[in-house]
Formats: C-alpha cells, structure tokens, sequence
C-alpha cells in the first residue's frame, strides 16, 4: 500500500520501481504484489449503479499514440473471450470523452494519449502541473 500525503508522489510510476524479491524486475510485474494507492483526507465515490458484468470496453485515443495495434490486441482479446468489440473513439476531446462515457457508461476505459506540462497560472511560474493532450474542440489543435 503506497500512502501519501502529497499528491505529485501518486504521479510516479511506482509500478516500475525494482522489486529485490522478484529477482530486480519491477514491482508491478511481481505476481506476489498487489498495488493499492490511498492518500489520506480522500474518498473512493462509487458509481451510482455499477456497470453489468462483462460491460462494454470504451478504446479512445489522441494524437500519435499506437492506437491501431492496441485496438488490435482488445478486439483479438474480446474475440477470444467472446465479448462483444470494443468502441472506439478517435481524436478524442474532453467533451467527446465525457459524452461517451455518459452515453456508454462502459465497464474499462482504455485511454491513449500523450501528456504535456500545464502553464502555471501563476507570474513566477512556479512548480508544473501536468495533464492530457486531448484534441481541443476549439480548433487549436491538441491540448
């Protein structure tokens, strides 16, 4: 259990971290491990009605990100798994990302995006934020 109190700790890739008693392989590819995140003062809201088992996988991606070969692998696996294919949503905006989710309401989120600094807002520039590169709607490319 990784417990912080500050929330850019939950931004590092702890998954990659080596692991000494998996023989130095990351912490995340140990089949002994289970990563669970909590960061104190937060709570977990569950979904209002939690989606039917099996649900729908919602693919969604942006930007030059591998999307063909993801999208192959989901559809191999639901093919194999019998599951119905998954939708696919491509240059993806927050808005079109927010109406799908709502309109689908789907079980897994699969997202692919880059990610790029956030200007601070403040005049000494201080510390960065970091975000998703999402297709901005208004027309000036991707944000």
């Amino acid at each position: 259990m990784f417990r912080f109190d500050a929330r850019e700790l939950l931004a590092l890739p702890w998954e990659l971290a080596p692991f000494r008693g998996a023989h130095g392989s990351a912490l995340g590819q140990s089949e002994d491990v289970s990563i669970q995140y909590e960061m104190p003062g937060t709570t977990t809201r569950l979904p209002e009605t939690p989606p039917d088992e099996g649900g729908t996988i919602l693919l969604a991606w942006n930007g030059d990100v591998p999307a063909a070969d993801h999208r192959a692998a989901i559809e191999e696996a639901c093919r194999t798994a019998g599951h119905p294919p998954a939708i696919a949503l491509e240059n993806t905006s927050l808005r079109s990302l927010r109406e799908e989710m709502d309109r689908v309401r789907p079980a897994v989120l699969h997202l692919l995006c880059h990610g790029e600094p956030i200007p601070s807002a403040s005049p000494e520039g201080g510390a960065r934020s970091y975000g998703l590169r999402l297709r901005d709607e208004r027309g000036a490319g991707d944000r």
